[in-house]
């Protein structure tokens, strides 16, 4: 009970202060911008001087230190911009949210034209969401000292939205009967920007528990309670895999759909063919874990036999729309020097697993655009048929979409997301445990 209180507090409080945020926003514009800049340049102001002071005057026995010498300058000198040159700071706000603008009206534009060269339907949206994106992009970036207020009405309007989501997470959180199916309607999500740091910023939070924390949760859950499908986010310690990939387990198979084919990398790999691969969960996981040092976030769904119908019928459709893709290692018949193959990602699978690589003949994923048509959005073409809502509003979709929402769902009481767990990367390839699982009955 206390559980779930703790997060409708969270989801109830979070609401109200978007609420008040987004009203204030809309209602003293500029003025309240000013007045919030005056008190943080106040706050960075006393900050500074405070590090100042205990430079010039350390303890006894203790040196000054330059780095906080460093921070106390910068401290100093955004003050300063904020409480005497607000001119600056809010010039820059405006250019940024222009510039965030025109990136995601790019984003549409560039989907649209590959579903048009793919002959995808229901493409023309995306052309007109790209049209008005790019308008009001280059008036904010045009004219940035006169849509200051224009820029603070557009974001009151959205803090509202968002504060609404958030209300009804909250509400949600109070049913007590466990749901087969969760209605599908408009969600407003996290900016795009944000959300794309989400599994980043969740991997630090763990691995910061774990230096304080040596032992693993073990996961207890009866085999009545094991999920019937599993959704894998798979998070690097650094790199490009930081922002995130998301596969589906189902009955023994792991699915999963990437840029995978490098001869068909364009734009650094941001465009290529879509290719999706069939392999066994076990041997998959294993080698994620031990070969490619991908973490796991791993979110079990409970589903019934009607919805397992349907999940069935969804990936059918898909490997029947698939064209066999070889890798190199089958192509050349390289299994007798595998080692020739190793920086190959598609052939070390097909090796350590037997995975089956597959293309698209045609469709929205015959071509894979990382901010489009990429694993979330197959992803959802699956899931989204269990009434998931975390892509009703399109927009520059990130595994960090999917990874909020599926913690917002593990939270809520009755939620068809029972089991949340995580799997670090390791050397030898065995799952060393599990930070955190919940049976819920």
């Amino acid at each position: 009970m206390a559980g779930w209180n703790k997060n409708l507090i969270f989801y109830f409080l979070i609401a109200l202060a978007l609420f008040v945020a987004g009203v204030l926003s809309i209602w003293a514009k500029s003025s309240l911008l000013s007045l919030v800049m005056l008190v943080l340049g106040i706050a960075l102001l006393v900050s500074g001087l405070i590090q100042m002071i205990r430079f010039f005057f350390p303890k006894e026995h203790h040196q000054g230190d330059f780095n906080a010498l460093l921070r106390a300058l910068l401290s100093i000198g955004a003050s300063i911009l904020l409480i005497w040159y607000q001119g600056v700071p809010q010039w820059l706000m405006v250019v940024l949210f222009g510039g965030y603008m025109l990136v995601y009206a790019t984003a549409c534009m560039v989907q649209w034209w590959l579903y048009r060269r793919d002959r995808v339907r229901g493409r023309l949206l995306l052309f007109w969401t790209a049209l008005v994106l790019y308008v009001v992009g280059g008036i904010f970036l045009l004219s940035p000292s006169l849509t200051m207020d224009d820029m603070l009405i557009l974001l009151g309007i959205y803090f509202i939205l968002l504060g609404f989501t958030y209300f009804r997470d909250g509400f949600d959180s109070l049913s007590s009967k466990t749901r087969n199916r969760v209605t599908r309607k408009i969600r407003i999500t996290l900016p795009a920007i944000i959300c794309a740091i989400i599994p980043a910023k969740t991997l630090n939070d763990i691995n910061a528990y774990l230096k304080e924390n040596d032992e693993f949760e073990e996961d207890d859950h009866s085999e009545s309670a094991e999920p019937d499908l599993e959704v894998y986010v798979h998070v690097t310690n650094s790199g490009f895999g930081l922002l995130g990939h998301v596969d589906i387990g189902f009955e023994g198979t792991i699915i999963s759909y990437g840029n995978y084919d490098t001869e068909s990398y364009r734009l650094n790999s941001v465009i290529g063919d879509g290719v999706f691969f069939l392999s066994p969960i076990e041997s998959t996981i294993e080698n994620y874990l031990s070969v490619e040092k991908n973490n796991l976030f791993v979110y079990g769904l409970r589903l019934n036999e009607e919805q397992k119908a349907q999940i069935r019928q969804a990936i059918n459709r898909i490997v029947a729309k698939g064209i066999r893709w070889h890798t190199k290692i089958e192509r050349e018949n390289g299994f007798d020097h595998p080692q020739d193959y190793q920086e190959d990602y598609p052939s070390r699978l097909v090796c350590k697993t037997g995975a089956q690589f597959y293309k698209f003949a045609d469709g929205r994923f015959k071509t894979y655009f990382a901010l489009g048509s990429n694993c979330v959005l197959l992803a959802d073409s699956i899931i989204g048929r269990l009434g998931t809502d975390v892509l009703s509003m399109r927009g520059l979709i990130t595994p960090g979409t999917y990874l909020d929402y599926l913690d917002k769902e593990y939270h809520k009481k009755g939620s068809m997301v029972i089991t949340r767990q995580f799997y670090p990367c390791n050397e030898d390839g065995k799952k060393l445990g599990v930070l955190e699982s919940m049976r819920r009955g």
